[in-house]
């Protein structure tokens, strides 16, 4: 039996029905597919650049945070350097230092002249002109 070019046409329309019958739905569920994936990677798109620039202002702040945290550090470390030697300053006085027993036993002018060569010394250090004083005689 040969068919005939009506029976090649009519089968051709009738899987052409059928075709168009199952696949294009499944191609239109496809295109509403991709749809919905492009959507959503657009929307994924703009939250990571959201995201993005959100941890770099962060790490902007965290490196000032940084900065500011090293220099109170630095502060810190001044300061206890400065108890330290406030607290062996007390040490000294409260114990007294040689200098201070050998400066006990002058007499009172020589205590004195020697306070009046110290604090000339640090007002020179100092650029600090001192008033000239009358000598009694």
């Amino acid at each position: 039996m040969s068919l005939t070019k009506q029976d090649l046409t009519d089968i051709t329309g009738i899987v052409v029905d059928a075709l168009e019958q199952v696949v294009n739905p499944r191609f239109d569920r496809l295109e509403a597919q991709m749809d919905r994936f492009e959507k959503t990677q657009q929307d994924h798109s703009r939250i990571l650049g959201e995201h993005s620039r959100i941890l770099s202002e962060h790490s902007q702040q965290l490196t000032k945070i940084n900065q500011k945290v090293d220099t109170i550090n630095g502060r810190i470390k001044v300061l206890e350097a400065d108890v330290k030697k406030l607290y062996g300053m007390v040490a000294e006085l409260q114990h007294g230092s040689i200098t201070d027993k050998k400066f006990a036993k002058r007499t009172i002018e020589q205590k004195l002249l020697t306070v009046q060569a110290e604090v000339i010394a640090i007002a020179r250090e100092a650029h600090i002109r001192l008033p000239a004083q009358p000598h009694n005689k």
